[in-house]
C-alpha cells in the first residue's frame, strides 16, 4: 500500500489514519513496516521538518524497540535538531540493542554515541 501524500509534509496522523484506512479497506490491521516510517522520518529530517520527524522516528521505536536502526534514526533527528542531549540517549539505546542483538552496526551506534556526547560536552 503506497502512501498517498507527499513525503515532504506528511505526518504521524496521517501515516496512522492511512494504514487504519487500508485495514479497514482490506479487512484485517495493516502494521507498517518499520522501514516505511523510518523512510519517512528520515526524508522529513533531511527537509528539516524536524518536529514531523521526531513524532514519526519515536513512533518508530515505540512499535519496534527492539530494532537498533530505529533509535540510530532518531537520535540523529535529534542531533540535527540541536537537541544533544535527548539524541546521546537514543544513540546509546541504539548501541545497546545492538550490542544485544548482535547487530553488525554495534560498533558505527557507537561512534555515532560518542561523536554526539563530545558536542554535547563542548557546547556546555
Amino acid at each position: 500500500w503506497l502512501l498517498p501524500v507527499n513525503y515532504d509534509t506528511i505526518n504521524l496522523t496521517e501515516l496512522q489514519n492511512h494504514s487504519r484506512k487500508m485495514a479497514e479497506k482490506f479487512g484485517y490491521d495493516i502494521v507498517s513496516q518499520r522501514e516505511v516510517f523510518n523512510a519517512v522520518g528520515n526524508r522529513l529530517r533531511v527537509k528539516g521538518r524536524f518536529e514531523k520527524a521526531i513524532s514519526v522516528l519515536q513512533y518508530n521505536v515505540n512499535q519496534y524497540p527492539d530494532w537498533a536502526g530505529g533509535y540510530d534514526k532518531l537520535a540523529l533527528a535529534l542531533e540535527e535538531a540541536g537537541q544533544l542531549e535527548k539524541a546521546a540517549v537514543q544513540y546509546q539505546k541504539a548501541f545497546e540493542k545492538a550490542l544485544g542483538n548482535l547487530d553488525p552496526n554495534a560498533e558505527l551506534f557507537k561512534r555515532h554515541w560518542d561523536a554526539v556526547q563530545k558536542r554535547f560536552k563542548n557546547k556546555r
